[in-house]
């Protein structure tokens, strides 16, 4: 079965001040969506035998294809942080968490083939860590100041989408490390809406 994360490296932290950004979206699907097709496709292109800005274009590339698909993207969650030492732990959090869970096989009962009486969805994440500026001036300038009701209206989240997907310059640019995954591992496999709501999931927000 195929790996579904790509991670840029191995690098877990950086010199100089990092900043670390991460957003997960839960986007609903069905059997044979090509927008999970053609994810799932990126991201198995993504590793440390290819260069810094195939990487970086492969993940752009994703991101915006998830940007088109903002109306199919129901649940959300995205996370930052300025400061240096946590950005770094955050990372290094995010990514083993996901190399467990998108590495290997679900646990019983986390998926399900497709549903006719529930929402089937797949899960998108990208982790970013970087100490160039292209990631912390946008993190500074776009949602420091944002306010609490606003972090999960649908045009935030399209905003956020919009800056990711630019290459140059943008926050993948010259970033130390980032991962690109969708989950789950096998296409055949789908979240329920009931799963999502349940308390794994429960950071998940609906996006309105």
């Amino acid at each position: 079965m195929a790996q579904r994360y790509g991670l840029f490296n191995d690098a877990r932290v950086t010199e100089g001040n990092a900043a670390f950004f991460a957003l997960q979206a839960a986007v609903s699907t069905y059997p044979g969506d090509p927008l999970r097709r053609d994810l799932d496709a990126l991201v198995s292109q993504i590793s440390s035998s290819s260069d810094t800005a195939a990487q970086t274009a492969l993940a752009a590339k994703g991101v915006q294809l998830l940007a088109g698909a903002l109306p199919f993207i129901e649940y959300c969650v995205w996370d930052y942080t300025l400061v240096s030492g946590v950005a770094q732990k955050e990372f290094a959090s995010w990514v083993d968490d996901l190399q467990e869970v998108a590495g290997g096989a679900p646990e019983s009962g986390d998926v399900t083939p497709f549903l006719t009486d529930d929402t089937s969805y797949f899960v998108v994440t990208l982790a970013v860590l970087s100490s160039h500026a292209a990631l912390s001036s946008w993190l500074d300038y776009y949602p420091e100041h944002l306010s609490g009701e606003q972090f999960f209206e649908r045009k935030t989240i399209a905003a956020i989408l919009k800056r990711l997907a630019n290459i140059t310059p943008g926050p993948l640019a010259h970033c130390t490390n980032a991962m690109f995954a969708t989950m789950p591992v096998s296409p055949a496999d789908f979240y329920s809406g009931k799963r999502l709501r349940a308390e794994d999931w429960s950071y998940l927000r609906p996006i309105y």
